[in-house]
């Protein structure tokens, strides 16, 4: 365990063992999870719904999911959207429910543990692609397309990958993926609220929104909340009326929504306020400048 005590809400800067430092890794990326109106938020929620997670999704949901599955829908401008407990567990159902057996995914080998893991778990072949290639991902389904015939194909990379801190290359993927009728899924993590003319993400920044059959992403960064994560799809791309209803009746996956607590999804007005998160973000640093750094903890 770290000798390293944070002492204080942790932002851009936070006390640690007794000094105010300048924190470069924060995961708080925009300040909001110690902001005034987020906190009233997320208080309103505990005392409306309690600090627990209430029933399991198959049995009943909140207005607090629906709200925020409507914001995030909006946010990446799709027309579906489902929150899990977290970024990883979102990655786990989706790999496991748009692939079988008998399909192939195709993995950029410096993608996310949770992506790795998913990719193992979802029985499919899995191919690793090089780093950022669009060339090895064709190399990669022209071998697999020479050996046992696949029914379905998906690629699947971060956005921003927060190691390197770059964007994956989305218009040499997509139109890799075009040609091959592979679909494509995006890890939005690192990148929603942060890249893009409004901030929506790497696909946004490449100005391919409308041709992500996937994003998948975290509410734990820059939306400023305790874990959370989502699926977000697009119903003409993907398919995904039957594979909703697919992810809302599968048991396994329903046991990685239930612990999606009402109390944290507040943040959802917004998101869907300020569709733009640097709408958002200006009008918090506006209200309250001292936000980032929050009160301390003895």
């Amino acid at each position: 365990m770290s000798s390293r005590v944070i002492q204080s809400a942790i932002s851009g800067r936070a006390r640690v063992n007794g000094k105010h430092i300048v924190v470069l890794g924060s995961n708080n990326y925009r300040g909001l999870a110690n902001h005034p109106i987020v906190l009233d938020a997320f208080c309103q929620g505990v005392r409306r719904y309690g600090a627990g997670t209430g029933m399991n999704p198959p049995l009943a949901t909140t207005l607090a999911h629906q709200q925020l599955e409507q914001a995030l829908a909006e946010f990446h401008q799709t027309e579906a959207a489902m929150v899990f407990s977290s970024c990883t567990a979102a990655n786990f159902a989706l790999l496991d429910t748009v692939t079988t057996a008998d399909d192939v995914i195709f993995s950029d080998e410096l993608n996310h543990a949770s992506i790795i893991d998913g990719c193992r778990l979802s029985r499919a072949r899995v191919v690793k692609v090089k780093h950022c290639s669009a060339e090895s991902f064709l190399q990669g389904l022209e071998q697999s397309s020479s050996a046992k015939s696949q029914r379905r194909k998906l690629l699947i990379t971060d956005g921003v990958f927060s190691m390197e801190g770059y964007t994956a290359p989305l218009p040499q993927f997509l139109e890799a993926t075009t040609g091959s009728d592979t679909m494509l899924a995006i890890d939005e993590s690192h990148a929603a609220g942060v890249v893009g003319k409004t901030e929506r993400g790497s696909a946004e920044l490449h100005d391919c929104m409308d041709k992500i059959d996937y994003f998948t992403g975290t509410l734990s960064k820059a939306f400023g909340e305790v874990g959370g994560g989502y699926i977000s799809l697009l119903h003409q791309h993907a398919l995904a009326t039957n594979r909703v209803q697919h992810l809302q009746q599968e048991t396994p996956h329903q046991l990685l929504r239930r612990n999606a607590r009402p109390a944290t999804f507040r943040v959802s007005p917004y998101i869907r306020a300020n569709t733009s998160s640097m709408h958002l973000s200006a009008s918090l640093s506006h209200e309250g400048s001292d936000a980032t750094d929050g009160p301390a903890m003895e």
